[in-house]
């Protein structure tokens, strides 16, 4: 019995051997937590671009519909398109002014349509805001629904091409019809994140205006 004891006590860890192994088992655990960790961020971020892009893809789809139905400005109904330069201590937060007859609007006539950049609610960035009225000459509040295009931007441009130049401006009521197109510049805000020294990342969109299809347009929304 005493040999079979002795023998049990030889093959049986030492206290000093099962602390050496939980220590180099904490030591193997902590070096693979660092890459698990770096993955792990790294999905998450693709995770957040992917939802970002696809954010600011139906932004501009939204954008892309209401300047294709464009109509023509100077009546009582479609008034006048007017984008304004708006410079601030944060970048161009412009707007503009327009009528439109896009297919969103059930009766196929013209709705008025405008873009500006707010506050945020929580005050920390700014929204793109889209209003619309479905019926310009309506003084029924229901008719005005407004919503967020974009959510945490930094800034918008738009600028407007008469031929020859790009201007930050346009204003029908001064000026000789609708730009020949309109190029959106919009940036979106940095993460709390992210370097203060990055830049926001920028993203343009130039959109021809059809004239002539503009034309066609109003002439169909005048007869309904």
């Amino acid at each position: 019995m005493s040999a079979r004891c002795a023998n049990r006590c030889r093959h049986a860890f030492t206290l000093i051997e099962i602390l050496v192994a939980t220590f180099c088992m904490a030591v193997l655990l902590a070096a693979l937590a660092i890459p698990v960790r770096g993955a792990l961020h790294e999905r998450e971020r693709a995770s957040e671009a992917g939802e970002e892009s696809l954010r600011l893809r139906r932004a501009l789809d939204r954008v892309v519909v209401d300047l294709d139905g464009l109509l023509l400005p100077g009546t009582a109904l479609t008034g006048q398109f007017v984008g304004t330069k708006n410079d601030t201590q944060d970048g161009r937060q412009d707007s503009l002014e327009f009528a439109t007859a896009s297919p969103t609007t059930q009766s196929g006539g013209c709705q008025r349509v405008t873009y500006e950049v707010v506050e945020s609610e929580n005050g920390e960035g700014y929204d793109w805001l889209r209003t619309r009225t479905l019926n310009p000459l309506s003084d029924d509040e229901d008719a005005t629904v407004e919503t967020t295009l974009l959510a945490d931007i930094q800034s918008l441009e738009l600028s407007y091409y008469d031929g020859t130049t790009w201007q930050e401006s346009w204003d029908t009521s001064t000026s000789d019809g609708l730009p020949q197109a309109i190029a959106v510049l919009v940036s979106l805000a940095l993460d709390e994140e992210d370097d203060e020294s990055m830049e926001s990342p920028s993203y343009r969109l130039v959109i021809p205006v059809l004239l002539e299809k503009a034309e066609a347009e109003s002439q169909r929304g005048g007869e309904q």
